[in-house]
Parts: structure tokens; C-alpha cells; sequence
């Protein structure tokens, strides 16, 4: 049983495994409130032609799809679940070196992060990947619209490439 009952006290393994665990479920809260908050954003259709766009949308995941956000949380939950599990396996081995019973190699914290770090990498990869130049080009919109630039006008003003690219070039920076 993980959590005790209100009697019960925590041991010290329990709450290190739930301060660990944690960690990863403060992580995928934040990753829910950016899906959240860049879903509310009320963005003109004609900048979603803008080339950064498109290029940063066909890198980044589906993630404001309902379906497959809750699939890819599965999966991190079960890839949490091994992260976890190797780190405490990294630790113990530690434990049983300090000990004078195991390899006499002591782990590097690089070595005893590597699971942690494994993960975050695959967590960015397939969760936010691509979202941060999508919303870069989409805050540079923003900016020259309060400058006074009509974007959404700009934008409609000039010719789709072959490529079906919108090609954005303000004809007053020529």
C-alpha cells in the first residue's frame, strides 16, 4: 500500500517514492496547462499559413487531440513507472558499494540521473517539440500587430507559392 492510512506514518522509502513520483506529476500538470492555455489562444486562421507554422506543426505532436493526448500519457505513465524503477535499482547498487558488498564502483549523480534524463528528453520529444516555434512565430504576429502592422491583411495580401507556402514578407519592410 503506498499511502497509509491516516493512523499510519509514512516510512522514508514511501514518501522518497512519492516526492519522486511527484516530480513526473508535476510535470505532466504543466504540460496539461500548456495544452490548456495555447488551446485558448485565439489565433487569426491566416497566420497558421505562415511557413514557421506549418513547418513547426508537421515536427510537433498531437497533443491538443483529446484521444491521443490521453495515449501518450498512458505511455508516460508506464515509461515513469521504469524510469523510477531504474533509478532506485542505479541507488541501490550505490547503497550496496558503500556498503563494501558490491562492484566498488561508485555511480557519478550524471550516472544516477541518466534514467531522469532519458526521460525528460523523450517527454520533450514527444509532447512539446515543435509548439515553442509554432507560438514564437505566432507571439512575433502578435508584437507587430500592436506595432500597428495589419498581419492577417499582410498575409492575405501575398501569393501562395508552388508549394502551397505562404510566403510572409511585409511590403513595408522592402
Amino acid at each position: 500500500m503506498l499511502i497509509p492510512n491516516q493512523n499510519e506514518s509514512l516510512t522514508q522509502g514511501q514518501m522518497l517514492l512519492m516526492g519522486f513520483n511527484g516530480l513526473f506529476d508535476k510535470l505532466n500538470q504543466e504540460i496539461n496547462n500548456l495544452v490548456a492555455t495555447l488551446g485558448d489562444l485565439e489565433i487569426p486562421k491566416s497566420w497558421k499559413k505562415l511557413d514557421h507554422v506549418k513547418e513547426a506543426k508537421s515536427i510537433a505532436p498531437h497533443i491538443f487531440h483529446a484521444e491521443v493526448r490521453a495515449i501518450l500519457e498512458d505511455i508516460f505513465l508506464l515509461k515513469r513507472i521504469k524510469t523510477i524503477s531504474e533509478f532506485f535499482v542505479l541507488a541501490q547498487e550505490t547503497c550496496v558499494t558503500l556498503k563494501g558488498m558490491g562492484s566498488n564502483m561508485l555511480l557519478t549523480d550524471d550516472q544516477l540521473a541518466k534514467p531522469v534524463k532519458q526521460f525528460i528528453a523523450e517527454f520533450i520529444s514527444r509532447n512539446i517539440l515543435g509548439i515553442i516555434p509554432e507560438n514564437i512565430t505566432y507571439a512575433v504576429c502578435f508584437l507587430l500587430q500592436k506595432l500597428g502592422l495589419d498581419i492577417t491583411h499582410e498575409i492575405e495580401q501575398k501569393d501562395i507559392g508552388a508549394e502551397s507556402k505562404a510566403i510572409f514578407a511585409c511590403s513595408r519592410c522592402h
